[in-house]
């Protein structure tokens, strides 16, 4: 399991039991360098992590061992978020946001704010969906 601690510019491995639920082992994966921020990221079906990297115009394919494996150039300097979406899972939806930044710098990247989706030829993992827990059935207190 993977998270991603913006601010200290640091991504985190864990060690996870899916029957427990238990994370263990703590491990700093990887740095990025001054002025570039990890922020949302996803797994593809080999294992590679894909990083939005805020205030580095890019989002960058790391191996299960830390490594870049490849990065991708981007055309606003603020991605946010990179997900596997459509039937396949190859094709990459990256978010970008724009708030925040001075008037210059938003005329200066006019596609910030904007999703930007890639065909790849890596498929991506489909993520868990989310199904809320009827409280109404629990007892709580």
């Amino acid at each position: 399991m993977y998270h991603t601690d913006t601010p200290p510019r640091r991504i985190h491995c864990y060690d996870f039991d899916a029957a427990s639920g238990a994370i263990s082992n703590q491990t700093v994966l990887l740095r990025t360098e001054r002025g570039c921020f990890p922020d949302g990221s996803t797994v593809d079906a080999k294992g590679y992590i894909w990083s939005a990297q805020w205030a580095a115009s890019r989002v960058v394919r790391y191996s299960p061992e830390g490594e870049i494996d490849f990065i991708l150039p981007l055309p606003v300097s603020h991605p946010t978020c990179a997900a596997f979406g459509r039937p396949d899972l190859n094709m990459l939806f990256i978010t970008t946001a724009y708030q925040g930044m001075m008037p210059e710098a938003r005329e200066a990247e006019p596609e910030a704010g904007n999703l930007f989706i890639f065909q790849t030829d890596i498929t991506g993992i489909a993520d868990p969906l989310f199904r809320p827990i009827d409280l109404s059935r629990s007892r709580i207190g």
